[in-house]
């Protein structure tokens, strides 16, 4: 109770200061009405040269009032900045804290504080920094964020990037041990939020029952995170799946993120709005093979729109991408796609009018999955309208009846079954520097060895300018090894 009584003191400290700035605002304000009155008057006057004006001495006050009035207007928006900034506040959290004012790690706060609209005392600009020490620190807490930044003065959540600080926050869902969970890690309802980890991996947000982040709010900013371990209750009638990153709103960025070990990797809520997110250098995996999904789109509106780029898929999902959209828009460029055991690409929508675009991706898949049995590098029930241009498929099978369409141009494969002639009319070897290495991976190989792989173009290449950009897991996580077990 002394530390919330303390941290809503400090709030209304920063409201007397602002309280003492708008009375000189307003004491302005009644200065300038008076001079703009003067101006007025004067302007207002008919023919004021007819009257003697400059005999009278007239002509002089009107030039020096009309400076005065602007240096005046200066003042007032520089005095309406400064408002703005000692609004602004950087508040510390740290279990080494007093837990009195959070004004800086000494009397840091000893948790996160309030984020409900409504109740929070953060203010558009505040910046709350955790503390991650020296070897980490977990924070056992679920956030609900309603309130909201602005465009020029977006509220920051963020690990410390300082030296002593710097280590990995974790927000974790366990209480009263492993079987015992919050069902949500990250609520996010508000607006112009900035959440992030000061290098890759720097946030983790783990061990939830439902989601680990579910954002909802729009122009809202994430990068840097760890989300994992989100599969849902063990007792589970209703077939409820956890979900690591649940997004919709509008116009949401989400960069670098590694999600894992969750039971769907990403899923987009059914819009009720217009709806736009990017994902770039995001990597979907899981390090066990097991039944994951990686990244599931369900639009149903005209005005929705995923972009996804430079991101990888894998190793060991289920299925990789997966399109359920009967309407709206989906892109993904420069792409890799990671042998998953189903299906690398599913486009799965019902007959509509959705779009799917891939561009400059590379889909790998072995001959057979880990249990031996055949997968589809691309999966096509020819609902819907498909673009396919400069990607290359290896391996697998590209699974679409004879009638199936596509937009298809520039595109390599190699070594797949199926349907060979949706989206080439020939088979044709893309030449991978590392090809001996690629044409021996099995479904058996080992995880941490499939992502170890790199599927850069040898130099020689005929797909050369072709495929994907981001060419292995290390383009994006150089710690990628880490994840994987032994």
């Amino acid at each position: 109770m002394k530390t919330e009584s303390n941290f809503f003191y400090v709030s209304r400290q920063i409201h007397f200061r602002v309280t003492n700035t708008s009375r000189l605002i307003h004491t302005l304000y009644w200065y300038l009405s008076s001079l703009s009155g003067s101006i007025g008057i004067m302007q207002n006057s008919v023919r004021p040269r007819a009257f003697g004006a400059r005999r009278l001495g007239l002509l002089r006050p009107w030039k020096t009032a009309k400076k005065e009035l602007a240096v005046a207007a200066l003042l007032l928006s520089s005095i309406f900045l400064a408002s703005s900034a000692c609004q602004a506040r950087d508040y510390y959290v740290s279990p080494a804290g007093d837990g009195t004012t959070g004004l800086n790690w000494s009397t840091a706060l000893r948790n996160i504080p309030p984020l409900n609209f409504g109740i929070s005392p953060i203010q558009p600009g505040d910046r709350i920094i955790l503390d991650g020490g020296t070897g980490g620190v977990t924070y056992t807490t679920a956030l609900d964020i309603g309130v909201s930044g602005t465009a020029t003065n977006p509220i920051t959540i963020m690990q410390s990037p300082e030296p002593g600080h710097n280590g990995r926050v974790t927000l974790s869902g366990f209480v009263g041990g492993a079987q015992v969970r919050l069902p949500v890690g990250v609520r996010l309802a508000g607006s112009y939020i900035r959440m992030y980890g000061s290098r890759r991996g720097g946030l983790r947000i783990s061990d939830y029952l439902f989601q680990g982040v579910a954002v909802t709010g729009s122009n809202n900013w994430l990068s840097n995170l760890e989300i994992a371990g989100v599969f849902g209750p063990i007792i589970n009638p209703s077939k409820v799946p956890g979900v690591g990153l649940l997004f919709a709103g509008n116009n949401n960025v989400y960069k670098c993120l590694d999600i894992f070990n969750c039971l769907l990797m990403a899923q987009q809520g059914f819009p009720t709005s217009e709806s736009n997110s990017d994902f770039e250098r995001c990597w979907f995996f899981d390090t066990y093979n097991r039944s994951a999904g990686g990244f599931v789109v369900n639009g149903g509106r005209e005005d929705s729109r995923v972009e996804v780029s430079n991101c990888v898929f894998g190793p060991g999902l289920a299925q990789g991408l997966i399109n359920k959209s009967s309407s709206g828009f989906l892109a993904v460029n420069g792409s890799l796609f990671l042998n998953a055991s189903q299906d690398n690409i599913l486009l799965s929508g019902a007959a509509g009018t959705s779009r799917t675009v891939l561009r400059r991706n590379t889909a790998f898949m072995t001959d057979a999955n880990y249990l031996g049995l055949p997968h589809n590098n691309l999966n096509y029930n020819s609902n819907g309208n498909l673009t396919v241009v400069n990607s290359i498929f290896y391996g697998g099978l590209i699974r679409a009846d004879a009638a199936a369409r596509a937009k298809a141009s520039g595109n390599f494969q190699y070594n797949v079954l199926g349907n060979t002639v949706l989206l080439a009319s020939t088979l044709a070897d893309p030449q991978f520097r590392q090809a001996e290495l690629i044409k021996a991976l099995k479904g058996t190989t080992p995880l941490k060895e499939q992502a170890a792989t790199d599927f850069t173009l040898a130099d020689c290449s005929p797909a050369s300018g072709k495929g994907a950009r981001a060419t292995s897991v290390k383009v994006l996580n150089k710690a990628f090894a880490s994840y994987f077990y032994p």
